[in-house]
């Protein structure tokens, strides 16, 4: 049952990460109670605990964000190279390849996000 709810927060990322004012406002509270309230209008259904051992469980099992990046992704790349590509694929017009930039800073964004909410677990 937990690894259900925490597949849902994790779809819960993923359905986010594509609302860039709904992305904002989650980090800005940094309250899982405020997490769980906001995923439940969405019909994600999931527990303030279920929350934390998402969170707790990539804190664990990446030892940094970086790590984490790069499974995420990939590709072992920065930010830096990935806005030069960015610029690249808009002057190029090639929409194949604005859509894998897209999607590879899209998992840049996914992983600053989960970052911000590690913040939570530290302060209980």
């Amino acid at each position: 049952m937990s690894t259900i709810s925490t597949e849902n927060v994790a779809q819960f990322f993923h359905a986010i990460s594509l609302q860039e004012d709904l992305k904002q406002q989650l980090i800005a509270t940094r309250n899982p109670e405020e997490v769980v309230k906001v995923a439940q209008d969405y019909d994600f259904k999931f527990t303030v605990a279920d929350w934390q051992q998402f969170i707790q469980g990539h804190h664990s099992s990446q030892p940094t964000s970086d790590t984490f990046k790069n499974e995420i992704i990939g590709l072992d790349v920065t930010e830096e190279q990935l806005d030069a590509w960015w610029k690249f694929a808009w002057e190029t017009g090639d929409i194949n390849l604005i859509g894998w930039v897209y999607d590879k800073r899209d998992a840049i964004t996914w992983v600053q996000l989960l970052d911000e909410f590690k913040v939570i677990k530290k302060d209980d």
